[in-house]
């Protein structure tokens, strides 16, 4: 068990691509029973892979870097927004991230939540005004979040 909450905020997190890498924020947020969330957003600052089309490999690294060494237990939450679901539209969903081989991160098929289960995860972890400041910021545009809390 984790004494206390964790939240690790890490912009602009390189991640390999064919020619050129991409980027993605990631945000944790460990609760002190070991459970956490950590949610990957895409961002339009490169020419890389989006974060759905390299998931299991951004997934590893992210555990390999930061889970890991911080101690983070499980069961952790996977939750990701991507740029590319929203290239023509403007707002795309914030999807659940469900691993077939959780041990190993491979084979994510993903979950899309509805506006209230996606508030009750963000809120269970601490994450919602962090949330709604990335809304702000426009560095996330979910359509699955509620108009009312934006």
């Amino acid at each position: 068990m984790r004494p206390e909450r964790l939240h690790l905020a890490i912009r602009e997190f390189p991640y390999p691509g064919h020619n050129i890498p991409g980027l993605c924020d990631v945000d944790i947020y460990a609760l002190p029973t070991g459970e956490a969330l950590v949610l990957l957003r895409d961002q339009w600052n490169h020419n890389g892979p989006s974060v759905i089309n390299a998931i299991e490999t951004v997934a590893r690294l992210v555990r390999d870097a930061f889970l890991v060494p911080f101690g983070v237990q499980g069961p952790v939450v996977w939750m990701e927004w991507t740029r590319s679901s929203s290239l023509y539209g403007g707002w795309a969903t914030v999807g659940v991230v469900q691993w077939a081989d959780p041990s190993e991160l491979k084979r994510p098929e993903w979950q899309i939540p509805s506006q209230v289960e996606l508030v009750q995860i963000l809120e269970r972890f601490g994450a919602i005004e962090d949330f709604r400041r990335w809304i702000t910021e426009g560095t996330i545009l979910p359509s699955n979040f509620p108009q009312d809390m934006r």
